[in-house]
Parts: structure tokens; sequence; C-alpha cells
């Protein structure tokens, strides 16, 4: 039993550990050139390309879209922001690309990627950033007829952005392009592919060349480069994976606690429960042997079992209105870190109660024990000493089978999590009875 409990602490550690790795999701800032040399296939390739590629990716990362040149009458004026990036964005990019018009005119890369740095999306340090620049031919601004000059003011821009934090990664569409100064921009984006070849602009159908930049020249290519960018970017988020919401761990600050707040995208189509820190009630609250704190108050636990078909509420046992019944279940599918209660969708009452050791599991909002507490003995005995069932903000001092509980729904919780799935949600009393046998 020792083994297995060392073990589960073991385990417990790591999932506390993976979890607390997440981070809030990147900013992805697409930049497509929509120069002259654009038209026809590149264009109507590329824009179908984006609208396969965002979709399945807009609840983890945070798209936008800036086209370039934009619309002013000065040709190296810069690009147009189209979609600030935001979750859940698909559908303003898809619209924003079908109204953008034909493409035409120079190619101010510089000029873009300067401007983008200065976007508020781009200037947010609280999470990782990202720009996707897919383009098919050199810099032409700000002299179309010194494009070795161009890139080497395309170089600083780019190196102006990684120096505040932000990789670009570099896609070469086309058969026309200049491997050898993409290359260059793909080193100082700081996003460059390693050990990697592209076809031979001069004989496409030759050997492959070594280069840095991502080698689109069709819709398989295009999509393929895409997903490889976007994997690096998920690979270098803490633990894989990210999270906007307070409900990761150590996402308030002490004596706060995360409460449900669903914000809604597109219309209403797509929501996700972001949460916001509050108040902890609990906050500094005392509580006496076998007693835990919910919403400021101290309350009774159930220290020995429910019969079949009750529940413990607060000390006591009573019947259990869900049992055979349909009315306890939701309508709908609950958001993200919220359960269903009562026929409703709701943050989980035991996310923040911290039961006494004699009750140590927990079950809508009350603690209670799946078995009998042992035979009282004589003071002085083994049973007394170490005493310590008083509890401090709520918690328990720690006793092993506290400690135990504790361990094993951390567990599921944190691969719940990883999984996309709601955390935190405890052992039913059955599943408990099952645990102590």
């Amino acid at each position: 039993m020792r083994r297995l409990a060392a073990a589960v602490m073991g385990l417990a550690a790591w999932a506390l550990s993976a979890a607390a790795y997440a981070e809030k999701c990147p900013n992805m800032l697409i930049l497509l050139d929509r120069s002259g040399s654009m038209q026809g296939f590149k264009w109507t390739t590329a824009t179908a390309a984006i609208n396969l590629f965002v979709p399945p990716r807009e609840s983890i990362m945070r798209f936008g879209l800036m086209v370039f040149p934009g619309f002013s009458e000065d040709v190296c004026a810069g690009g147009s922001l189209r979609v600030s990036c935001d979750f859940f964005k698909a559908a303003d990019i898809s619209y924003a690309l079908a109204t953008s018009g034909q493409p035409g005119g120079y190619t101010p890369t510089a000029e873009t990627l300067d401007q983008a740095g200065a976007l508020p999306d781009m200037r947010d340090a609280a999470r990782r950033r990202f720009i996707i620049l897919l383009t098919d031919g050199d810099p032409t601004c700000p002299s179309s007829s010194d494009l070795d000059g161009n890139v080497q003011v395309t170089e600083a821009s780019l190196g102006k952005l990684l120096s505040s934090g932000i990789k670009t990664f570099v896609i070469g569409f086309g058969q026309e392009v200049s491997p050898a100064r993409l290359d260059r921009m793909a080193v100082a984006g700081g996003a460059p592919r390693a050990n990697a070849s592209c076809a031979n602009p001069v004989n496409p159908t030759g050997p492959r060349i070594p280069c840095s930049y991502f080698d689109a020249s069709d819709s398989a290519s295009l999509n393929a480069a895409l997903d490889e960018i976007a994997s690096i970017a998920q690979g270098e988020l803490k633990g894989n994976s990210c999270d906007d919401s307070c409900y990761g761990i150590g996402g308030c600050p002490e004596g706060q606690r995360c409460e449900q707040q669903v914000v809604t995208y597109a219309g209403g189509q797509f929501s996700l429960n972001l949460g916001q820190c509050v108040v902890d009630p609990c906050a500094g609250v005392t509580c006496a042997e076998n007693q835990f704190c919910r919403e400021s108050q101290c309350r009774a636990a159930c220290t020995a079992p429910c019969p079949a078909g009750t529940y413990c509420q607060d000390g006591s046992c009573i019947a259990d209105p869900c049992v055979g019944s349909s009315a306890c279940g939701c309508s709908q599918t609950c958001a993200q870190y919220l359960v269903c209660l009562g026929g409703t969708c709701q943050d989980d009452p035991c996310r923040y109660v911290r039961c006494p050791t004699s009750a140590p599991y927990c079950d809508r909002g009350s603690c209670y024990a799946a078995v009998s507490p042992p035979k009282t003995e004589q003071p002085g005995s083994s049973a007394d000493a170490g005493g310590g069932g008083g509890s401090k903000n709520g918690c328990s001092s720690a006793g092993a089978p506290g400690l135990l509980f504790w361990a094993l729904a951390l567990i599921p919780a944190a691969l719940r999590r990883r999984a996309g799935r709601p955390r935190n949600q405890v052992l039913s009393p059955k599943d408990a009875k099952a645990l102590e046998r």
C-alpha cells in the first residue's frame, strides 16, 4: 500500500507540473502577398489554403490577417489589416479574403512587417506571437530597381520583430521565387527550417537545393507548409498546450478564485469560458474539526457514508433528486471547465472546497466520507496523537487520506485538461466507495 501511495503521489506531482505548464494561446498573424504577380492560380490557391488552415485551429490559435499591398494609392505604403487576432476568426478571414479585390501593385514587404509589429496583437507580450509571411517574390519596395537593398531593409524589419519576441515563418510560393533572398529573410525572421530542401526555380524538375524557407508551388505543398508551421508553433508552447482562462493552476492571485465568464464569438456560434478572478470568500476562514468552508461559511461534513439513494448536503444525508430522474441533465453541452448540476451549467462547487481528512471526498459542494470513522479510542492513544483535524482556509492539515484523494483527483484532471476536456471533477460517492475497498 505504501508503494501504491508513493506511486500515486509521484504521478500526481507529474500531473500538477504538466497542468501548470499551460500558457496563453498565441497570436498568429498571416501576411498575404497580393501584389500583381499573385494574380490567378496563386491567389486562388493561397486563399483556399488559408481557408482550409484556420478553421480547425481557431479555438487554440488567435488568427489575424493582413494583405499587402493595401489599398492606398502609394504603391509602397504597406499593407492593410483586415482581421485582428482573436479566437474563432475563420469566417471573418474568409470574408476578408473574398473582399480584398484582385491582386495588383508592388510588394512592400518591409513596410508591412513594420506595420504588423506596431499592432496591439503583436505587442501583447503576455502571449507568444507569430507571423506567417506568404509571398511569391522579392520585395519591390522601397526601390523597385534595388532588390538586394530591399531585402536588406526587410531583414532589418524582421530583426526588429524577432528582438521583440515575434518569430516570422517565411513561405515562398510559386516557381519564380529567389531562394537566396528568401533564405536571408527566413533566417532573419528567426524561424528557418533545418536540413530542408526546396525546388530549384531554375530547374524545377531537377535536384532540390538546400533552403531555410518553406517551399510551396501548389495546393498540396502549401497546405503541408502551413500544417508544418502550426506544428512548430504549437511545439514552442509550454506543455504543447495553451489556455486563455484563469482556471489554470496559479491563474488567479492568492486569495482569489476563478469563476466562469463565457465569451461568445462569431455572432454566438462559438463560446469559450475564459473565467474571471474574483475574491475567494473562503480566504482566511478557519473551520473547526469535521467542517469545511464553502462560500465564506463553515459547514459540517458527513463523516459516515450516506445510505443508497441519498447524498451528503452540509452534514446531512438527504434524498438524491437525480436518482432515476433525467431532470438533472443539461439541455446543452457545458462550456469548458463547467459541470452540469441540477440542470444548469455552472462552476464545479467542489473546485475550491478543501475537505477535512475525516471526510476527504466532495460531491456537489459537500464533503463526505466513503467509510465509517474508526471507533473512538481512549485519550492519549495513537489515534489522538497527531491531531490535526482542524482546518485553515477551509483546508485540512494534510492527513494521508486527504492527500491520497487529491493526488488521485489531480491525475485525471490534468489528463482531461491535456485532452481539452473540463478539469477538476471529483470522485462520485460510488467511485469513492470502490476506491476505499
